[in-house]
């Protein structure tokens, strides 16, 4: 797919709600994306905003509040797994990120949709909740961690860079458990759960996806939104990593 002219976006998207599911991407390769995105919404003028919708092969990510004292894996042994670590800006702890799990980066210019970073923490945050509660999974967001019955399902973490947001949030639809506690959730009391684990049955991913994208458009106030497979702009990398039965 290619948009028309120099800008990425056809000409009807100046209001809208611009979303684009990626499939499975390299991490690296979907935050340069996100970032070249974020880029070109700082120098417009309108309200609109971009929602990146991706699964990933085995990473970790580690936020502000994180440190390698999370990890529950030695740094030897990620080496040995093919496993990055990324350090990012972003709000929460440690992550690891995995197929199975939607990665959502939300772009939106904040002073243009009228709203603050902590009104835009708690929309994104109702947003995710009720995309599970529509999984019939009840859950409750505490600290920006997702938590269900059987444990945390979700994360929250952001970053807000010249009035416009980055990085999003993170559902556990149906991922490897397992590879899941590579890092701890953050509380002691609370394991990595996820919504299949919760219902106890398969979980469909589009389902999933489009259920949130559906609450992001209603939570700011977006009339349109307009979804794309892949990005014209987004460059994929070949890189070798495990195979996880």
């Amino acid at each position: 797919m290619s948009f028309p002219g120099t800008s990425i976006w056809p000409k009807h998207a100046k209001s809208s709600l611009e979303v684009h599911s990626l499939g499975v991407v390299d991490f690296r390769s979907a935050i340069e994306l996100q970032d070249r995105i974020a880029y070109e919404i700082q120098g417009r003028q309108d309200r609109l905003g971009t929602v990146l919708l991706y699964e990933t092969p085995p990473v970790i990510t580690v936020g502000r509040e994180g440190s390698y004292a999370d990890f529950e894996i030695e740094r030897e042994e990620l080496s040995k797994r093919l496993i990055d670590v990324h350090w990012l800006p972003r709000g929460g702890g440690s992550q690891v990120h995995l197929p199975g799990q939607i990665c959502v980066s939300v772009i939106l210019p904040l002073e243009r949709l009228d709203l603050g970073v902590v009104e835009y923490r708690s929309l994104l945050e109702q947003s995710a909740a009720r995309a599970c509660q529509d999984m019939k999974v009840a859950v409750e967001v505490r600290n920006s961690r997702i938590l269900s019955r059987t444990g945390q399902v979700g994360a929250v973490g952001i970053l807000v860079k010249s009035g416009v947001t980055h990085y999003g949030l993170t559902l556990n639809v149906q991922p490897n458990l397992d590879l899941l506690r590579m890092c701890g959730t953050g509380d002691d009391e609370d394991r990595h759960s996820s919504l299949a684990a919760d219902r106890m049955k398969h979980m469909p991913m589009n389902g999933v996806r489009e259920s949130l994208v559906r609450h992001l458009t209603e939570a700011f106030h977006y009339e349109t939104r307009h979804w794309y497979t892949g990005h014209p702009l987004l460059t994929r990398t070949k890189k070798k990593v495990h195979v996880y039965s």
